[in-house]
Order: structure tokens, then sequence, then C-alpha cells
């Protein structure tokens, strides 16, 4: 079993501050998400660099290839030139915003299997613009909601791609 061990010294005026995220899957399931998220790219379109950084790095642990985009013209040319399975998409992008990547991917027929996950801190955000398979998380977020989502999206996508 792995473990962390961490020896701390008192310094004076430091602070350290540690960030880990743990996965916990049941057994026998991390194994089988790992060979089926192979094939599964995850678009995470966030401009906060520090969120979209742990974001990609929480879903690369699991296996998942992921591509970054960090402004909305970074993210629809990834959407169109490598066609994710899950979309992870803050609303608020520049340059081009999430709603409007929203309403392409939303009126393409090549994206009808386009998972979204709506990334938002506003209170305004209605809901109801989604697709019913879609989901929406409101900012900030815990990374095991993050998680939770991207995991039910991934057993949607593996019944849905089986023969």
């Amino acid at each position: 079993m792995p473990s962390i061990r961490l020896t701390l010294q008192t310094l004076r005026w430091l602070v350290f501050v540690f960030l880990y995220t743990v996965v916990v899957f049941e057994p026998g399931h991390r194994r089988a998400l790992i060979a089926m998220s192979e094939k599964i790219l995850v678009l995470v379109a966030e401009d906060d660099t520090s969120l979209r950084q742990i974001i990609c790095e929480s879903l690369s642990q699991i296996g998942l290839v992921v591509l970054e985009a960090k402004s909305g013209t970074e993210a629809l040319k990834l959407l169109t030139d490598k066609r994710p399975n899950i979309v992870l998409l803050d609303m608020r992008l520049p340059q081009i915003s999430g709603e409007e990547i929203l309403e392409i991917i939303y009126a393409h027929p090549d994206y009808a299997r386009t998972r979204v996950i709506v990334l938002t801190a506003s209170a305004t955000f209605d809901p109801r613009i989604l697709r019913p398979d879609d989901q929406y998380l409101m900012k900030p977020v815990p990374m095991s909601s993050i998680l939770a989502v991207v995991r039910d999206f991934l057993s949607d996508l593996s019944v849905c791609s089986s023969p």
C-alpha cells in the first residue's frame, strides 16, 4: 500500500500549504475506469490558471487524456480539431464566451454525444439551457464533485459505446 511521509521542521515565519487530491474508487473499478478512459478525451476550458491546473491534474491522475484551454478561442479550436467526449466549460471565458461555445456544441450534430459540465460562479445561470444529460457546478466547486460527475459521464459513455 503506498504511503506518504511528511516531516515538518518548525521554522520561523514560514507557512507551508499542501493540497492533495485523493480519489477513491470501489475495488476493481479503477482498473476498468483507466482501461476505458484511455479512449476518452476531456477538454477543460477555464481561464483561471490555478483551477484549470488542479482540474487537469486530477483528471490525468485517473487516466484521462486532458486538453486545456484558457480562452474561448482555444476551446473552440480544440473542440473542432480533437472532438472531446467531455467538456468542462467555464461560462466566462475571454474572447469567445462559454455560452457561445455551449450554443455551438448544442447546435452541431457532430457534438450530439459530447457531454458538458458547466462551471459557473454566476447566481443567474439558468440550468434549463442545458441538455438533460449535461450538468452544471457552481464555483467554488470541490474537486470531488467534478470527479463524481466525470465518473458518472464515463459510466454513461461506456454503456453507449458497448456493442
